[in-house]
């Protein structure tokens, strides 16, 4: 959603934060359980960026794949493993 559509005007907002500039994690591990879609992949893209080493796991291996390979591309450090904490029908 466009923040225009959310009333909040330009990057003076407190709610539009650059996460380069003011949430540095330089050389911290971050795990995420569920990166292969939506929010869990944005966090560990996320993460990535602020210079976390991020380890995440998901049910499917090919989505796993396509995210370290993109996070390393970047020059970020990605560790995914396959995992399901649920039950398998």
């Amino acid at each position: 959603m466009c923040p225009d559509a959310l009333g909040i005007s330009g990057a003076s907002s407190p709610s539009l934060i650059d996460p380069s500039s003011r949430f540095l994690l330089d050389g911290k591990v971050v795990l995420i359980t569920g990166t292969s879609v939506g929010l869990g992949r944005h966090f560990a893209a996320t993460f990535a960026q602020v210079g976390a080493h991020v380890v995440f796991t998901a049910r499917r291996i090919d989505p796993l794949r396509v995210l370290v390979e993109s996070i390393q591309a970047a020059g970020g450090k990605a560790l995914g493993a396959v995992r399901y904490s649920g039950q398998w029908d």
